[in-house]
């Protein structure tokens, strides 16, 4: 199974649904509802969890605030040299400031 790229759990809050099946619990609980209620939501909760925990194991964990390696800032500043074609905006504006001289058309 595919990993997906997530960021790091110690960047931020948890994932699974603890609140939700709490608040659940205690609203049902406080307004006394019947059983075939407590059933469907049980059913609903149970499935929420079931993926959750299925989701955790299928995610690779990655550092947004991790410092970058060298092999990190090599790689971008060879994509963005490679990438760096004016634009004919560029090319007009310069053109318009004087600075590239123009060819005789």
């Amino acid at each position: 199974m595919k990993l997906f790229k997530v960021v790091s759990r110690k960047n931020t809050t948890a994932s699974l649904p603890i609140t939700s099946t709490l608040v659940a619990i205690l609203a049902l609980d406080r307004w006394s509802a019947p059983g075939w209620v407590w059933g469907a939501l049980g059913v609903i909760f149970l499935v929420a969890w079931i993926s959750s925990i299925i989701k955790l194991y299928n995610q690779e964990e990655i550092d947004i605030f991790a410092k970058p390696t060298e092999e990190d800032i090599t790689r971008d500043f060879l994509l963005k040299s490679a990438n760096s074609k004016e634009s004919d905006f560029q090319t007009k504006l310069k053109k318009a400031m004087g600075k590239v001289k123009q060819s005789p058309e």
